[in-house]
């Protein structure tokens, strides 16, 4: 199944929906033609026979529900998949890793309480530390942010003042 591209398992879908090759073709913005050929190299890529072709359009076989199936998942984690990357362009699915001095620990966990309120499907990692171990992670790129009384002198930084 090494030659399957995602245009053979949309026509797949599509005809199974349609029951012919012609509605199949409209509905993708394919000739008739193309679609065929796409459905012949399937059924070639199988070695099986995926619709059997009747007066009133196609049914699909054994062999052909089987590959509806996988077409149809693939296509659903494909959906997923995009909608996890446009939650990850929006800022709404991914991992922060934060890092505290060892004092902002009295009031970190309200503060992520409330960023995991707004933001749930975004994991967060905390990194507690002194002064100095904090810095080195921060150089080291082990966490993305720093909670500290100031910002560090030898390391250019981006810093807020907050509370």
């Amino acid at each position: 199944m090494r030659n399957l591209t995602l245009r053979h398992l949309r026509s797949i879908v599509a005809i199974a929906q349609s029951g012919k090759v012609s509605t199949a073709a409209t509905a993708l913005g394919l000739t008739g033609p193309a679609v065929t050929l796409q459905l012949k190299q399937m059924e070639e890529e199988a070695g099986l026979k995926l619709f059997d072709r009747e007066p009133d359009g196609m049914r699909l076989t054994e062999a052909g529900q089987a590959m509806l199936r996988v077409a149809v998942s693939i296509q659903s984690e494909l959906l997923v998949l995009e909608e996890q990357f446009t939650a990850l362009r929006g800022g709404r699915l991914g991992k922060l890793r934060l890092g505290a001095v060892s004092t902002a620990k009295y009031f970190v966990p309200r503060m992520i309480a409330g960023f995991r309120r707004d933001f749930p499907d975004i994991e967060i990692d905390l990194f507690i530390g002194n002064r100095t171990e904090t810095i080195e992670a921060l150089k080291r790129r082990e966490i993305d942010i720093a909670l500290m009384g100031r910002p560090p002198r030898d390391l250019e930084v981006t810093a807020r003042i907050f509370g």
